[in-house]
């Protein structure tokens, strides 16, 4: 990677790197100082530039990086630059949706999240210091009927259980529903080995340490699991459920195709809602226009939040909390995931 930047012209200075350099030049770039992330305050001529080429947990560093005057970039998302191409192809729809947000704080998370998919910075998002999907009048109550969408490692499923709520989760992967299961065993809830989605259907899918998606093709094809999806309506009638008052989706770009999959359950009861926004560009649009297609009086709100080690450990591992311990950084990234679609 090196080699490249040099070769594009790229006037590098530094080799930074959070673990102390075994060496202080690499000798095949005799002019490429190695330099500690701490040792940054003394050198005396400060880059203009970090552009990071590693782990996402890097991004950490952003707000250390700003107070020194230094612009942080991550190489990994500078595939987002295309975003920028779709939203101009998009913006009618994009526009129509944030007229839907009532209030001024969904409308500037919403337009920074336009912009820090754009701009590739994650400086540029607004994040929300509030628990995810815990949104002051989009809350759930104590005594909800709550379905799950994604329940991972059972994490979010005990979150609710605990609030009050009776909570059917769904985790397509078995390796995380064995892990879920018996979580929902000993905190008293539901999970169910399906996915969701807008019918019943057997489909291939790709596991992954941060959530299995259905279609995902960055692995090798001998990683490939089959699963079991299941639509929201069916289940509902399967069980017999009096109601639903919750659902939450974070089911890695699944969400549209599951709300399709409830589309009689929210033109029935309209329960309130918080789905995950992010994992698609379309999701910008799709989600809230759909919605107010079977339940013209929704109200909506938007949230961006940062990645907490509370909500996703495997996803930070213990090599990652101790290195943001070590450096005194908090247990929560700030980065271009986890924005929720709030619907009441």
């Amino acid at each position: 990677m090196t080699k490249r930047f040099i070769e594009g012209g790229f006037n590098l200075q530094y080799y930074l790197t959070p673990l102390d350099p075994e060496v202080d030049k690499f000798p095949q770039y005799p002019d490429l100082e190695v330099v500690n992330v701490s040792d940054l305050k003394r050198i005396s001529s400060l880059p203009k530039y970090v552009f990071i080429c590693g782990d996402w947990l890097a991004a950490a560093f952003v707000h250390r990086f700003a107070e020194l005057g230094i612009q942080l970039i991550t190489y990994e998302e500078l595939d987002n630059v295309k975003n920028s191409e779709f939203y101009l192809e998009h913006l009618p729809e994009i526009f129509d949706v944030y007229q839907m947000f009532n209030d001024d704080e969904s409308r500037r998370v919403f337009l920074a999240f336009m912009l820090g998919h754009s701009s590739c910075r994650v400086s540029d998002f607004i994040f929300d210091s509030m628990p995810q999907y815990f949104l002051h009048g989009f809350m759930p109550k104590p005594g909800d009927i709550l379905i799950d969408g994604g329940a991972f490692d059972g994490s979010s499923g005990a979150m609710f259980k605990k609030y009050g709520c009776e909570v059917y989760s769904f985790e397509l992967d078995s390796k995380n529903f064995e892990r879920a299961k018996d979580r929902a065993n000993r905190d008293g809830f539901v999970v169910e080995n399906f996915g969701l989605g807008e019918h019943s259907k057997q489909v291939e899918y790709f596991p992954n340490n941060y959530g299995s998606a259905v279609g995902n093709y960055y692995v090798s094809e001998d990683q490939k699991r089959t699963a079991q999806l299941i639509s929201i309506d069916e289940y509902v009638q399967d069980k017999n459920l009096p109601r639903i008052d919750f659902v939450k989706l974070d089911i890695e770009g699944s969400e549209l195709a599951t709300l399709k999959g409830a589309a009689l359950s929210i033109a029935r009861w309209k329960p309130r809602l918080a789905i995950s926004a992010y994992h698609r560009p379309e999701d910008v649009f799709t989600l809230a226009k759909f919605l107010k297609s079977i339940r013209p009086d929704y109200e909506f709100a938007f949230r961006h939040y940062p990645t907490s080690y509370d909500n996703e450990p495997d996803l930070f591992g213990a090599v990652g909390k101790v290195f943001l311990e070590t450096f005194d950084l908090p247990l929560k990234l700030p980065y271009f995931y986890e924005s929720v679609l709030y619907a009441r």
